[in-house]
């Protein structure tokens, strides 16, 4: 038995989405059953530093949410209270009680063997991403090892072109990179930066795993669930289609404004387990977001990945496409101009699909045994 390692990990966890704490909580939870010490770096970016304090950087969408949120303002206080309760028990962020500035990174890191950077879409570069920063890129003096885990460019790697002599530099100083996209990991090895693509954390545990701490809803009767973090037209129409076709009502969770008449019964005060217990009772999952994939498969629900279409063509978005692909789940993918086939739904082929999962996830753990020793 080796000396156990001590892990900092820089991730997003300041945020109030299902996904990003759910992909925290099961990296920090592998990383520990691998026998190391793991701590969540409590960082606040510059960047979200900045927005939550200078009321200019607050653009038309941000105050038009705020204004429409006050209608809900009672269920989205119990939202936040359910998600700070996610954060302080199941979450070993340190410090607990303040958050660390990114000038106070260098002392804070200086007693981690490792730092592990990942996952979630910390390297995108999107300039819609409020919080995004150079410190998961561990911009500053650090002497310990670097690691990325499935960090993510997010769907645009436009954005990542444009600036790429100012991060390359800062990614060839990682002792071992892995990404979550085959278009990252293309990138890089055409700037010379050897990296592997290892699964999303949220596949590195159990069904089972996520089942121990999900909360049950109370509904009785079978229900659609939409989920999206964005609620494009399109994902709406493609939930509507399916309820007209099967009868049943959809269920939105943390809707956003774009879905106020869209008809969904919506649940506003949804923290990260809650989540995961509406995500098991589904009778039929409609997404456009990659956690929503990623779960709706854990969890073996039938399921419709919903792809935005130009002049009769999928968009292809790189994180849920290329899940997808793995695991020849591309039948699930559809857009608003397709006719929805419940028999393909109601039929998938789990066998093969958990199957090809295993393996990938595997190879995964491999990765960060191989090397974090």
């Amino acid at each position: 038995m080796g000396d156990i390692m001590k892990i900092g990990i820089l991730t997003f966890i300041g945020v109030e989405n299902c996904g990003a704490l759910l992909q925290a909580y099961a990296l920090s939870t592998k990383l520990t059953e691998l026998g190391n010490e793991v701590e969540l770096i409590n960082l606040i970016s510059n960047n979200e530093y900045n927005r939550k304090n200078n009321s200019a950087l607050k653009n038309k969408a941000f105050l038009a949410r705020k204004i429409y949120y006050l209608f809900y303002s009672k269920s989205i206080k119990i939202r936040k209270e359910k998600f700070n309760d996610f954060r302080n028990n199941y979450l070993p962020i340190i410090p607990k009680e303040k958050k660390i500035y990114e000038n106070e990174l260098e002392n804070n890191c200086e007693k981690y063997d490792y730092l592990v950077c990942g996952s979630d879409q910390i390297w995108s570069q999107d300039p819609k991403l409020y919080d995004r920063s150079d410190a998961y890129f561990i911009n500053f003096p650090y002497k310990g090892k670097r690691i990325s885990y499935a960090a993510s460019f997010g769907d645009n790697l436009d954005y990542v072109e444009k600036i790429k002599e100012h991060i390359i530099p800062y990614l060839k100083k990682f002792n071992s990179i892995s990404v979550r996209e085959d278009e990252a990991k293309e990138f890089l090895e055409k700037n010379q930066i050897k990296c592997e693509v290892t699964v999303d954390p949220t596949m590195l545990i159990s069904k089972k795993d996520w089942e121990k701490i999900s909360i049950e809803p109370a509904e009785k009767e079978d229900y659609i669930l939409y989920f999206s973090v964005n609620s494009r037209k399109y994902s709406i129409n493609i939930a509507n289609k399916l309820s007209k076709q099967t009868g049943l009502k959809v269920i939105e969770l943390n809707p956003h404004p774009k879905s106020w008449n869209s008809g969904f019964k919506k649940k506003y005060g949804i923290g990260p387990r809650e989540f995961l217990g509406y995500i098991s009772r589904a009778k039929y999952i409609v997404t456009n977001s990659f956690h929503g994939t990623v779960f709706s498969i854990l969890f073996k629900k039938p399921f419709l990945a919903a792809f935005d279409e130009k002049d009769g063509r999928i968009i292809k978005e790189n994180r849920k496409y290329t899940l997808l692909e793995k695991l020849e789940l591309q039948d699930c993918i559809t857009t608003e101009s397709k006719k929805i086939d419940l028999q393909i739904i109601n039929n998938i082929n789990w066998k093969k699909s958990i199957k090809d999962l295993d393996k990938i996830k595997n190879d995964s753990i491999c990765y960060l045994k191989k090397n974090i020793t």
